[in-house]
């Protein structure tokens, strides 16, 4: 009488872990995905990575560090720096710009 529980239980059990191992195999592809990465498949290792940066061609990075560079010297060079302007000046300005809309052209 006392092995019919435990016969019983280990059947239970042995349907469980086959309903468990077949819903493994049949898992929706965002979860294989996301399996993927997480064992880091699909990612560079350190040594891809260095030689990816020191080519040019995959990487231009060292050129557009430069042309970054480049613009930033040239911004500050023809940078007018602060601009001081009187209301009387932009009354002025306003004046001008109501004048050429009022010949219908394009104001500023």
């Amino acid at each position: 009488m006392r092995y019919a529980p435990i016969l019983v239980l280990s059947v239970f059990a042995a349907g469980c872990t086959s309903i468990v191992s077949d819903s493994l195999d049949s898992a929706p592809e965002w979860f294989q995905e996301r399996k993927a990465e997480l064992e880091g498949e699909g990612y560079p290792t350190f040594e891809q990575a260095a030689k990816m940066q020191q080519e040019v061609e995959m990487a231009p990075w060292n050129e557009i560090q430069r042309d970054l560079r480049l613009a930033l010297r040239d911004m500050q060079a023809t940078d007018p720096g602060a601009v001081e302007m009187t209301a009387a000046d932009m009354r002025a300005w306003a004046d001008k710009q109501k004048a050429l809309i009022a010949k219908g052209e394009e104001p500023y």
